[in-house]
């Protein structure tokens, strides 16, 4: 079970692959919370989730694995190469902004034995 953000979104009427509009965030993340939260409960023949969620803080990754008992792995293919998708895919301007921020604020903790 893939459970993503950007999917989420979409399945709730956003037009768009990424950058959707705010008015729908509290929704999908209501969604998303819900499926994960049915997973844990009933769980029937589900195995895997791969929960897809960029650059939580400290705290919210903390939260995931209280709540849902999540082994969390960072993917994080570096700054640069982030900066050379977003350029590949199309991505507005302000993507290189928020890239670059995100790395400017990442938390250290790593690995889930750390959080």
């Amino acid at each position: 079970l893939i459970v993503d953000y950007d999917t989420i979104a979409q399945a709730l009427g956003s037009p768009t692959t990424h950058d959707h509009d705010m008015r729908l965030h509290a929704l999908v993340c209501t969604a998303r919370d819900a499926v994960l939260d049915h997973v844990i409960e009933s769980g029937k023949g589900i195995t895997a989730v791969w929960f897809v969620a960029t650059a939580p803080d400290l705290a919210t990754r903390r939260r995931y694995v209280e709540r849902w008992g999540a082994r969390l792995e960072l993917v994080d293919p570096g700054r640069d190469e982030c900066r050379r998708r977003a350029l590949d895919a199309g991505r507005p301007a302000r993507w290189l902004t928020m890239i670059d921020d995100w790395y400017a604020a990442q938390e250290p903790a790593r690995h889930s034995r750390e959080w």
